[in-house]
């Protein structure tokens, strides 16, 4: 997004309210350019390495790594060139400048503050554009060159042009802290991921079509997204470093749905599944991992890979209402439903949240009467079990309200022991509460 991180980081700040617009007023011709700093900063290594260390100030973290261009893998290389996405590096990275960016602010330092909140808006846009969320070398693959010329999509989506007075957001808080903001505002930009690669196929059939309408549609919708985050990244540092809530702005945090979160995708040792069946989780035994990998997301009724939110499936793949039946009540709402083995996990840092309710059961379409085992994992605590119940279609709901351990960071919604195809195990209005 090289070629439009200074026009979003000048609507962003256009977007401010006045009082915070006067802050960085002697600041504002610059903001435009310190949104353009981890591009300079990895330039400069190669065109004017006299000023690198200038640039690296701002632009590598404080765990000596340089400012994400978008999301990262486990080994911190950028989706662009890398594995399956770490969110964890999505969370470290925003943490890291919004802290920088409030501390500045509080200390009434305008040029750092800004320095600092144009480096963290360069790294919230890279993550909204589809050229860097969105692995380069497969993009190649799936659109191969045909005809005279190379069109090299990451480039067009980086300068796609953008309607700026047609972006018109009101600033958001993101969180009442620095952890909790960093929370929603990373969680927000992991699940535009999964609607950004949704739209990658008509994105680039419409740039090989020159079909200029689809693209600029696409691109002016996640250009647009990408300034409003940027908008509220701002703004709540604003909020944050003056430490004055806003009126009523915490009722919003009351509580928030594992349903409206991105899955955890991941190929771990974590998710071992052998560690379930010791907890007596009984899972299927497998000898050889490597045909059926451990992994954060699992399904098993015999298809999809992965459990699917807020509706339900049948064995023929029928979609079916999301839905439990607990004795003569049938109850319904928002949630994830998984075959007869499932995995769901979910990032959810126990210094934010420190309880999950969430009601478990079989969906009432499923034809046998097998029974199924329940239970919520973490990661990182110990125990890892938080609880477990057993339960099938006749006996009804398993209502659990878990408290979370403060080290915990990873949630993991298990079930097991159905029966193929016949039965859906069901996770019913899984609620985070602070």
């Amino acid at each position: 997004m090289s070629g439009l991180h200074d026009k979003m980081g000048q609507r962003a700040y256009e977007l401010l309210p006045e009082k915070f617009r006067e802050f960085w007023k002697a600041e504002a011709e610059n903001i435009p350019t310190y949104c353009e700093y981890p591009d300079l900063h990895l330039g400069a290594q190669w065109e004017e390495p006299e000023k690198e260390s200038f640039y690296a100030r701002y632009c590598v973290m404080a765990n000596g790594r340089a400012a994400p261009h978008g999301p990262q893998d486990k080994e911190w290389r950028g989706a662009t060139f890398g594995d399956v996405t770490d969110p964890q590096k999505v969370h470290d990275a925003l943490r890291y400048y919004l802290e920088q960016t409030v501390k500045y602010i509080a200390k009434g330092d305008a040029t750092d503050s800004a320095r600092f909140g144009g480096t963290g808006a360069h790294v919230i846009q890279d993550c909204s554009n589809p050229g860097h969320t969105f692995n380069n070398i497969l993009l190649s693959r799936l659109f191969p060159v045909k005809g005279k010329n190379l069109i090299f999509m990451h480039r067009l989506m980086d300068h796609w042009p953008i309607d700026l007075e047609a972006v018109k957001c009101t600033p958001v808080l993101l969180g009442r802290n620095i952890d909790e903001a960093v929370y929603f505002l990373a969680e927000k930009i992991i699940g535009n991921m999964d609607l950004i690669t949704a739209d990658m196929v008509k994105l680039c059939q419409g740039i090989i079509g020159n079909r200029e309408k689809t693209v600029s549609r696409i691109m002016q919708k996640w250009n647009a997204e990408a300034i409003c985050h940027t908008l509220n990244f701002w703004y709540t540092a604003f909020i944050l470093a003056a430490g004055e809530l806003p009126a009523g702005s915490s009722r919003r945090f009351v509580s928030t749905s594992l349903a409206d979160k991105p899955m955890i995708t991941a190929y771990d040792e974590r998710f071992d599944r052998q560690q379930y069946i010791a907890a007596g989780i009984p899972f299927y035994d497998n000898h050889y991992p490597e045909t059926d990998p451990h992994r954060s997301t699992m399904s098993t009724n015999p298809y999809p890979f992965e459990p699917v939110i807020n509706c339900a499936y049948n064995s023929k793949g029928e979609i079916l209402p999301l839905a439990i039946d607990d004795k003569g009540t049938t109850l319904k709402g928002k949630g994830i439903a998984a075959g007869s083995y499932g995995v769901v996990s979910y990032h959810v840092p126990g210094n934010v949240f420190r309880t999950l309710e969430v009601t478990a059961g079989i969906h009432p379409d499923s034809s046998s009467g097998v029974s199924c085992t329940f239970a919520v994992w973490c990661c990182e605590s110990e125990p890892h079990l938080l609880a477990k119940g057993t339960t099938d279609r006749k006996k009804g709901a398993l209502h659990f309200k878990v408290q979370l351990p403060l080290e915990c960071r990873t949630i993991s919604l298990l079930n097991a022991g159905g029966d193929g195809g016949n039965s859906t195990a069901v996770w019913l209005e899984p609620v985070l509460k602070p």
